[in-house]
């Protein structure tokens, strides 16, 4: 009957209560994801179109830069990392991820094609993830540079794509 009652329960049903800290989180403590899911819907159109008239190498380019960007200036981790552009490389990682595997299933192969089902991409990726997992262990305990955490899910997301490609198209 308050309006900080009406400010909680907005919160709730727009998915956003993990940014309250004076809300009870624990009532589904997963919903933060569907925050970032729900923005992504609200922005696919426009991924897709500077997608397809951009190409989407210069999309994912772009926003692996405004990922990190986003950041660093959020500072890492925080609840503010979480939003859209703290995740939007990762959906646009796997939406290139597809894209490239309906290429190589209609037979247009792409150089990022050709190079992800050739041999040293699955040592290379692999390598990749197994360093930034092997990193991120050795560092759990530690304060990390803001650069580090920034980049983590950039890294992570994109190497995970290319596995993906190459394990569906090889």
């Amino acid at each position: 009957s308050s309006a900080g009652g009406w400010s909680d329960i907005a919160m709730f049903a727009s998915l956003n209560q993990f940014l309250d800290p004076h809300l009870p989180e624990q009532l589904n403590t997963v919903t933060w994801s569907l925050t970032t899911e729900a923005h992504f819907y609200l922005v696919l159109p426009l991924f897709a179109i500077v997608g397809a008239r951009y190409g989407w190498g210069r999309l994912l380019t772009l926003l692996l830069v405004a990922t990190v960007g986003w950041r660093l200036v959020a500072g890492g981790t925080g609840d503010q990392a979480e939003w859209i552009l703290g995740r939007a490389d990762q959906f646009v990682a796997g939406m290139v991820a597809f894209t490239l595997v309906e290429r190589h299933r209609s037979g247009t192969l792409t150089r990022l094609g050709r190079w992800l089902t050739g041999r040293r991409a699955g040592w290379i990726l692999g390598s990749t993830l197994a360093a930034v997992a092997l990193t991120h262990g050795v560092l759990r305990l530690v304060p990390k540079p803001l650069l580090f955490l920034s980049l983590l899910h950039a890294v992570t997301g994109v190497a995970v794509a290319g596995l993906v490609v190459r394990g569906l198209c090889t």
